[in-house]
């Protein structure tokens, strides 16, 4: 069972790592072993398409608190200005306003998360004003050689002209750093 934590909400349905992930490579799964995060990305189109991987010392049942510690990543992420909770349905449930400033500009987008078993999704609330016109994912925990692997997938799109190097920072360095973060808080 999922704990209750700090904001985070998730879609009720299921998602699977898109075909266009790929399966990991051997060498992959040796970066993994190694503590390593692993990232496909893809910036060639008008969304940032971004599949991270770690591999966590830890069970995915307790796993989850840290997963879903939002306002933990606060202090670890220097491009996050506020995570806020403004709805909660059940525990499993919820809606957040993120702000964000990504290289002096300034973004502010909700989300609703909904969590089902082994995966939490998040989608852009449509409700609530945005800087962006897509944005949703999961992350998922699937536990592996006493392990846990958590699969972080991320979509979105930008509602004004973003360069090519933000984006792949977004969709490169964010997810590396976001992952890292997390599986050292987890595993601490």
């Amino acid at each position: 069972m999922l704990p209750i934590v700090t904001p985070v909400v998730v879609l009720a349905m299921t998602w699977a790592v898109p075909a266009s992930a790929g399966p990991l490579s051997d060498a992959e799964w040796a970066e993994l072993r190694a503590g390593e995060v692993v990232v496909h990305a893809d910036t060639s189109g008008p969304e940032t398409i971004s599949t991270g991987y770690v591999l966590v010392n830890k069970a995915p049942d307790p796993l989850w608190g840290d997963v879903l510690d939002l306002k933990a990543r606060i202090p670890e992420n220097g491009t996050l200005r506020g995570i806020t909770e403004y709805r909660r349905d059940s525990p499993y449930e919820w809606y957040v306003t993120v702000a964000m400033e990504v290289f002096g500009v300034g973004v502010s987008f909700t989300n609703h998360w909904t969590c089902r078993g082994d995966t939490c999704t998040y989608t852009l609330d449509p409700s609530q004003p945005n800087d962006l016109t897509r944005c949703d994912g999961f992350f998922k925990l699937e536990p592996v050689e006493g392990q846990s692997l958590l699969t972080y997938h991320s979509v979105s799109r930008h509602r004004v002209v973003v360069p090519g190097w933000v984006r792949r920072w977004l969709a490169i360095d964010a997810v590396q750093n976001l992952l890292a973060k997390m599986k050292g808080r987890a595993e601490r």
